[in-house]
């Protein structure tokens, strides 16, 4: 299982494709994503700085870029009941 939490929020959008590959290639089986998400890409102001955040369809993006991944879950994790930041997350499941 390849697996990231709160990662590809932080990478640059110019880097992101080539960031998906990556894990995908690694990854024997199972892939599962819980990041910020944004029905379009945007970029937030993290810590005071730009470029450090950005929200994505994380999951519609491995859909559409990798027809051979099945969507197992997906789910949401509420800040107001898990104690973290509101988080969806993806389970993915190759071939």
């Amino acid at each position: 299982m390849a697996f990231t939490s709160g990662v590809l929020i932080h990478v640059e959008p110019g880097r992101l494709v080539a960031t998906l590959d990556e894990i995908h290639r690694v990854s024997s089986k199972y892939i599962l994503a819980a990041e910020y998400f944004s029905p379009r890409p945007e970029a937030l102001t993290y810590r005071g700085q730009d470029g450090l955040l950005f929200k994505n369809d994380f999951g519609g993006l491995y859909m559409d870029r990798f027809p051979d991944l099945k969507l197992m879950d997906y789910g949401f994790f509420w800040k107001r009941v898990s104690g973290i930041d509101d988080i969806t997350w993806w389970l993915f499941r190759k071939g």
